[in-house]
């Protein structure tokens, strides 16, 4: 094995849910999704159903085969063809990490460091990220054990103190054009869950990888995710109004400017900044690590250490050259874009390979 290292069920919900709630605390990108106005919390509270649906795949897929992640299925179901599958999954967290890598330099060098070079923040994040990544998945899970409290207790913050600037008529009507726009929102918000993909890589270092453990932690991930994400979504709205809201280049940070209480507790995006770093942290990690584990896996290595600092220069390059600017970024994570390439990787791939394992009868029946 790869690594060695070993994570609980708690820990596994806690990394998932703070690499998804990464994106939630800067762009937000859902605002401008369907319905794209009032309703978009409606939306992100019934994307939890889809959601369920569309992570089935993959995780009935590595369940057939304990002891493999979603790259070694690949490669035991499709021989050499699999590794092709395998570099395309690389790729794939290459490009999800380098995403969050980029936002996060963006908004460090557009707001709190606007005179500090994009390259400096990018790399100074890889190399603290690099040192997470080269020191095991059990060592970031600890980290998770630490950060999600603080995470959480901050969102909650944020909102208690914003809610005398809030409106809750900008919440209404409900459901102003009707279902079928909230509908089609569920399922583009449902399809961010990439995190899905980090549990199926990963499986096999849970300490408690039974087939029950393994989908609780996915329905835990998925009604903690979507809690946090309604009250964030309600708090913008109401504060700053559905028209309004999609008009921030990130509208939860904007929030913690409002924040003033009884003039003592005022100017706090300082301290939030900070926490949200924890959470960018976690996710460029985990992804980073992700890629280094997959690639080395096709490689043959027996530890992913040696490409380490290779993959952390690639993850660096993409989040340059893969962007030109901050409106380029945001066009790739819009719906439009986003939900039908990540799909093919959350559930496309995935779907495949378990109708390959269903006809060859591999791997082992779930009940």
């Amino acid at each position: 094995m790869l690594e060695g290292g070993k994570i609980t069920p708690r820990q596994a919900i806690f990394i998932l849910v703070i690499s998804r709630l990464t994106i939630p605390l800067t762009a937000l990108p859902d605002l401008s999704a369907p319905p794209a106005n009032q309703d978009v919390w409606l939306a992100g509270l019934l994307a939890a159903v889809p959601t369920m649906v569309i992570i089935t795949p993959p995780l009935l897929l590595v369940l057939r085969f304990p002891g493999h992640n979603l790259i070694q299925c690949s490669r035991l179901l499709l021989g050499r063809a699999g590794a092709v599958i395998g570099l395309l999954y690389v790729w794939f967290f290459l490009q999800v990490g380098a995403t969050c890598l980029r936002l996060s330099g963006e908004y460090m060098t557009s707001v709190p460091m606007p005179e500090t070079p994009l390259s400096a923040f990018l790399l100074f994040m890889a190399v603290i990220a690099a040192s997470a990544v080269r020191n095991g998945l059990e060592v970031m899970a600890r980290m998770a054990d630490i950060i999600f409290p603080v995470i959480a207790g901050s969102i909650i913050m944020v909102v208690v103190l914003v809610s005398k600037e809030a409106d809750v008529k900008a919440l209404l009507p409900v459901m102003e054009e009707g279902l079928s726009p909230v509908l089609h929102g569920a399922f583009t918000t449902s399809s961010r869950l990439v995190e899905i993909l980090a549990l199926v890589m990963v499986l096999p270092h849970l300490n408690m990888a039974k087939p029950g453990v393994v989908w609780k932690i996915m329905l835990y991930t998925v009604a903690v995710f979507t809690a946090f994400f309604v009250i964030i979504i309600l708090a913008v709205i109401a504060v700053l109004g559905p028209a309004q809201a999609q008009t921030y280049t990130f509208p939860f940070m904007s929030l913690t400017r409002l924040i003033s209480l009884a003039d003592i507790i005022e100017r706090i995006e300082g301290t939030h900044l900070g926490i949200w770093l924890m959470g960018v942290f976690i996710k460029v990690s985990l992804y980073y690590y992700l890629a280094a584990l997959g690639l080395s896996q096709l490689m043959g290595l027996k530890t992913y250490r040696p490409l380490v600092l290779p993959v952390g220069a690639l993850l660096v390059v993409l989040s340059i050259w893969l962007f030109d600017s901050l409106p380029a970024l945001y066009r790739i994570i819009q719906y439009q874009i986003w939900t039908p390439y990540a799909l093919v990787f959350i559930s496309g791939i995935p779907l495949f390979l378990l109708v390959v394992a269903m006809v060859t009868k591999k791997g082992v029946k779930q009940p």
